[in-house]
């Protein structure tokens, strides 16, 4: 080492150089000096973390630096029910999200056993869209007049599949911590595939009568894989997201709805 990454009052204006030609005496005396004022630091951050409600972003950051923390902190995720019972249901400030070990944050958990509680309406045309980078997602530019076409259309839901989250309805894309999240698309399929179960499953309790997909990605296709194991796939219509344009698609739609309608 060349220099002390340190500024503490026991580091400043030494060199590990100078402070290893000390005598024993001396050297355990500023690395003892040392540790005390890193153990207080780290002490005031965590209690500062906790004030803001940013403790899990601060353990999480931490698990990174050393596998024993890793492990540490996937012990702590195991009791994500207990977590949550005491984590703010709002908070002055939104979440981060990296991954599968952000996954079990108490935010996240507490969406995903909320939402198993809905009891969504039935028998409609869902609309299945990505959650991409903006939010909430329905102000994403590529997908607004879809939404805006047929928010109010009673024959249909529409639904998005995010990363963070796996579906949001419409519903609830402003609600806190939807909204509120930024969050990194890891690119692991092992990820996506668990995101999209997730989606599947919600869609399977609506009993559509049909899905027009929004295909987008490898996460997009993983939404379509998993949807097509338990619904039959005459009910699934899929379409290149990143190739959409939205004024067919809102025709496509309207177009689907025209014949159910007379169908009925």
């Amino acid at each position: 080492m060349e220099e002390f990454p340190c500024l503490c009052q026991a580091c400043a204006g030494q060199t590990p150089r100078e402070v290893a030609s000390l005598g024993s005496p001396e050297r355990e005396r500023i690395l003892s000096r040392h540790n005390l004022q890193a153990c207080f630091s780290e002490l005031k951050r965590i209690r500062e973390a906790i004030r803001k409600g940013r403790l899990w972003d601060l353990l999480e950051h931490r698990a990174y630096t050393h596998p024993a923390l890793k492990r540490c902190l996937n012990r702590i995720a195991d009791h994500s029910k207990e977590l949550e019972r005491y984590t703010p249901v709002i908070k002055p400030h939104g979440i981060f999200y990296f991954g599968n070990l952000s996954a079990k944050r108490p935010e996240i958990q507490r969406y995903k056993w909320r939402l198993a509680g809905v009891r969504p309406a039935r028998k409609t045309v869902v609309l299945l869209l990505p959650g991409r980078w903006r939010r909430p997602y329905r102000e994403d530019p590529r997908y607004r007049s879809i939404v805006s076409r047929f928010q109010d259309e009673k024959r249909v839901q529409i639904i998005f599949y995010s990363i963070p989250f796996g579906p949001v309805p419409l519903e609830l894309d402003e609600t806190y911590p939807v909204a509120q999240t930024e969050s990194l698309d890891s690119k692991d399929p092992t990820e996506y595939r668990a995101k999209a179960e997730l989606v599947a499953e919600f869609i399977r309790r609506l009993e559509p009568r049909l899905i027009l997909l929004s295909k987008e990605g490898d996460y997009g296709g993983a939404v379509g894989k998993e949807i097509l194991k338990l619904i039959p796939k005459p009910k699934l219509l899929s379409t290149p997201g990143e190739r959409l344009k939205p004024d067919s698609f809102i025709r496509l739609v309207e177009k689907r709805i025209e014949r159910l309608r007379i169908a009925d």
